[in-house]
């Protein structure tokens, strides 16, 4: 449970159940920009309080059931450090605990980067957004009674297991194995399949250590590096008919596709239009006709130009249209 502050506790938008926080910094800047005569409602100086509160790590995003709302991939991670207290439990000297953040960081930006893009670009996609719609309608009364489903694995390769399964799940099986999700933590917020290594379910025999081991790369991961194993990697993750749906997406992570770049403009545009759509529909009122204010605010916080950020909507409005910050499914 958490400590919510007492002028919010009563406020309907935490009563409902799902309220999603917005990064203090934002919102200061957003209320700030909107004109030099003009301060900061009463309201927004409310919800900087609460997201204060329920928010020491940057990973918690909302409220949920009076619980807070744990999500990675929404705003920027940390990097990984060692000082000299985690070096002396690692039982290194601070040298070695230092390199050993070093390697570590290395080996987490290299996951993160793709999967925080490969969740800028879904939620580009009005095929997947259309089946998140449907389905998350068509089961509103189970998720806001369970949750939303969490895979288990089985010791078997076969099998799959969920808990308390019964049919409804089904749905949701077939709508993750179909975008390579785990599972959702909320509308919109998708937990996609991530690469581990090793592989914890070991499907053999031979225990590890025994001169063999096994990892999982999913087929939305870019492969890296040049070689005949790499080669090899990539024509069985990637086949030359890739599945219909996300073909654009192994287009844009293929081998063949050396430039890269877009990876990390997608992960932008996750926040991006997570943030936007969440504050036009909560102060539209106050916003009305302060687009301006939006665009150089979120150009700071995500350190770009103001022009990327015009660019970014742009992008947003001619793949789902100009109302695309009002789609939303209520759950609760």
């Amino acid at each position: 449970m958490i400590t919510i502050p007492l002028t919010w506790q009563d406020k309907p938008e935490i009563q409902r159940g799902l309220f999603f926080t917005v990064p203090p910094d934002l919102l200061r800047l957003v209320f700030s920009r909107r004109g030099t005569n003009i301060g900061i409602p009463d309201n927004v100086l409310l919800e900087i309080e609460l997201s204060i509160a329920i928010n020491p790590l940057k990973d918690d995003v909302g409220i949920w059931k009076n619980c807070t709302l744990n999500y990675i991939y929404l705003r920027p991670r940390d990097p990984l450090t060692i000082d000299s207290t985690g070096s002396k439990i690692l039982k290194k000297t601070p040298a070695k605990g230092e390199n050993i953040a070093r390697i570590g960081e290395k080996r987490l930006a290299a996951f993160d980067v793709p999967l925080r893009g490969y969740l800028g670009w879904l939620l580009t996609q009005p095929t997947f957004l259309n089946e998140h719609d449907e389905l998350l309608e068509r089961h509103r009364e189970k998720i806001n009674r369970h949750g939303f489903p969490k895979p288990v694995h089985s010791s078997s390769p076969e099998k799959f297991v969920w808990r308390d399964d019964v049919n409804w799940l089904t749905e949701f099986r077939e709508f993750f194995d179909r975008w390579r999700l785990q599972t959702l933590a909320a509308p919109y917020l998708p937990i996609p399949v991530a690469p581990r290594f090793p592989e914890l379910r070991s499907y053999s025999r031979l225990p590890f250590g025994h001169g063999q081991n096994s990892f999982t790369l999913p087929d939305i991961y870019p492969s890296q590096g040049s070689g005949v194993i790499i080669e090899m990697m990539e024509e069985t993750l990637r086949p030359r008919n890739p599945p219909e749906h996300l073909q654009e997406w192994m287009q844009i992570i293929g081998k063949t596709n050396t430039a890269k770049n877009a990876i990390p403009a997608y992960g932008r545009q996750f926040q991006l239009q997570h943030y936007w759509r969440v504050l036009q529909q909560r102060y539209s009122k106050e916003l009305h006709r302060k687009k301006g204010a939006l665009i150089s605010a979120f150009a700071e916080i995500l350190h770009v130009s103001d022009d990327t950020i015009k660019a970014d909507l742009r992008h947003f409005s001619d793949r789902l249209g100009d109302d695309w910050m009002h789609r939303y499914v209520e759950i609760c």
